[in-house]
């Protein structure tokens, strides 16, 4: 059996939640109930995530459609579902479509009710549902003053065989470039380290660390998780 580990610090905090146009008669998780209601691709773990909650209220939606990023974008701008699954990292709406969606509609967070919260919680104890606020995506600009979704940390892995000098030089060769990757996604001004990044905040929970990668987090003197 091959054991994975890890080698960067978290890529990026995100939450994924659900929303609606401000105008619909939709606040609570319960009023979802008979309505169409837009998720991500059928096989995605946020799916399942957001049907575990959906269960965990005893709501019965009328309809799941599942949509690529735009395909969702195209479907709640033309009326033709309730509620749209929204991804948000770091503050900002992480995929342009859904970027769209809030600029061309007045949204809100479909709220969750913390009973549903602790009985979703104890079907998927690996999830981290909870309140998500700017606080916890470290950002001013966050669309939503606050909303019940769960967080998703997120790392790059690798074979725990992998040659360590391998490892430690493409560690190396990624943080010592960090500043260069937010040409190629703009969340990404958040990873790694220095003033207004990441660290390992947010670098999921009992995952190991390569032995080449910790070689050259410690010679940089950087602190890194212990599983």
């Amino acid at each position: 059996e091959t054991e994975v580990v890890a080698w960067l610090p978290a890529l990026h905090r995100g939450a994924w939640f659900l929303s609606t146009p401000a105008e619909s008669d939709i606040e609570m998780i319960n009023d979802l109930a008979g309505k169409k209601v837009g998720l991500y691709l059928e096989q995605a773990q946020q799916t399942a995530w957001t049907k575990a909650v959906m269960d965990a209220a005893g709501v019965d939606p009328g309809q799941y459609n599942y949509y690529a990023f735009a395909d969702g974008r195209d479907a709640m701008l033309a009326g033709q579902i309730d509620a749209l699954l929204v991804l948000a990292t770091q503050g900002r709406l992480v995929a342009p479509p859904y970027a769209q969606v809030v600029g061309d509609q007045d949204m809100s967070a479909v709220q969750i009710p913390a009973d549903v919260l602790e009985r979703a919680q104890e079907d998927q104890p690996k999830l981290k549902w909870m309140e998500v606020t700017r606080e916890n995506l470290n950002e001013d600009t966050y669309e939503f003053d606050s909303v019940n979704g769960f967080l998703i940390d997120s790392t790059i892995v690798t074979r725990a065989e992998k040659d360590n000098q391998a490892v430690y030089d493409m560690t190396k060769a990624v943080i010592d470039n960090q500043e260069d990757l937010e040409d190629y996604n703009p969340v990404l001004q958040w990873f790694g380290f220095g003033e207004n990044r990441n660290g390992f905040s947010g670098f999921p929970s009992g995952i190991k660390l390569h032995e080449g990668a910790k070689q050259y987090y410690d010679e940089e003197g950087i602190d890194y998780p212990e599983p």
